[in-house]
């Protein structure tokens, strides 16, 4: 009698048949054969894919803003830079609030202040009186221009020239003049006209000296003093080549019956541009040989 060695067990269990998974294929049929469609012109808006795979829809989702590494980084350096400015403490503060803004909100703090600046400083400049050339100023213009008409560096007694150079002493030299001359467009503006008006003054009395100095045959350095007169200019040999090429342009145009007009000074620029133009053809000359 014999007896099998395999011993008998329980029998072994099928494995577990699982359904497959649809097939992406299988899910849009499944979607069709309920009823709806797909619009092929997009004129009614069509399932998501959040919808249609079960994924959350996060649109209605808000994110607080976290304090990180950036923005850790822009509050310390706006407490360095109103340390080294030297803010006042509440000032301070307000910087280091708007570094842990977002960056909309603080275009829009600058736009503000900015804005409010502007109302501070133009309500501090409707505010002030109506500028004017007082006395001391324009004793101050009536001497510089005087002595630009009789500098012997200057190259045109009409136009901007002389006009540029009263203005250029009158700042440089600090006399006199308001601070905020060069910021204030209305008062640089009437200071320019006084200039103007003076240089022209002084143009005419130099001509009714020289006119003068002719009939009563006066002599050169007589007629510098006469014209100087008031000043602190001192007679230069200068000066006196200056107002001799004036009277000889002045006799030329009596000598040639000519009347003695608006453009007596346009012809004095004539000449001394001519005589500028021969002296530094003779120092040319003079420096080649």
């Amino acid at each position: 009698m014999s007896f099998s060695t395999s011993s008998v067990g329980p029998p072994t269990p099928e494995p577990e048949q699982r359904p497959a998974a649809p097939s992406e294929d299988e899910d849009i049929a499944r979607y069709l054969s309920a009823g709806q469609s797909f619009s092929s012109d997009f004129s009614e808006p069509g399932p998501t894919t959040d919808e249609l795979f079960g994924h959350p829809d996060l649109s209605e989702t808000t994110f607080e803003p976290s304090l990180g590494p950036t923005c850790g980084n822009n509050v310390a350096t706006a407490n360095r830079l109103a340390r080294r400015q030297k803010l006042r403490p509440y000032q301070a503060k307000e910087l280091e609030s708007l570094a842990k803004s977002s960056l909309s909100i603080q275009i829009l703090h600058l736009l503000v202040e900015q804005f409010a600046t502007r109302n501070r400083l133009e309500e501090f400049l409707t505010s002030q009186p109506p500028f004017k050339i007082k006395k001391p100023l324009a004793d101050t213009i009536s001497s510089y221009a005087l002595a630009v008409l009789m500098s012997e560096h200057i190259s045109a007694y009409k136009g901007n020239m002389p006009t540029d150079c009263v203005i250029n002493l009158i700042i440089k030299n600090n006399v006199n003049v308001p601070a905020n001359l060069l910021h204030n467009p209305y008062a640089l503006n009437l200071v320019k006209l006084a200039v103007g008006e003076e240089l022209t003054q002084a143009r005419a009395r130099i001509k009714r000296y020289i006119g003068e100095s002719i009939n009563k045959d006066w002599a050169i350095p007589n007629l510098a003093l006469k014209v100087i007169e008031g000043s602190q200019i001192n007679v230069s040999v200068a000066t006196c080549a200056r107002i001799a090429i004036m009277r000889k342009v002045y006799s030329k145009l009596l000598n040639t019956g000519k009347k003695v007009g608006n453009d007596y000074w346009n012809k004095v620029d004539d000449v001394t541009t001519l005589e500028r133009i021969l002296r530094l053809q003779r120092r040319q000359r003079l420096e080649g040989e």
